[in-house]
């Protein structure tokens, strides 16, 4: 198990693209407006490219599901 802290504003993490299969958002947390803990290592569906990413990774294609 790997958590990691990230700012929203400022990285694009599948984990937090609406993009990525987890819609009851299990492996994120919200620790202070902005600042997120999510289980890095965790791979779920990205639904644009249909295949198992990770929670650390990038994409352009990126949108956040988070306000």
């Amino acid at each position: 198990m790997s958590i990691q802290s990230a700012n929203i504003k400022l990285v694009k993490k599948c984990a937090f693209c609406k993009h990525w299969d987890d819609k009851s958002n299990l492996i994120i947390s919200e620790k202070k407006k902005n600042y997120w803990e999510f289980e890095s290592e965790e791979k779920r569906m990205c639904l644009l490219k249909n295949y198992k990413t990770s929670a650390g990774a990038f994409c352009e294609k990126y949108v956040c599901k988070l306000r």
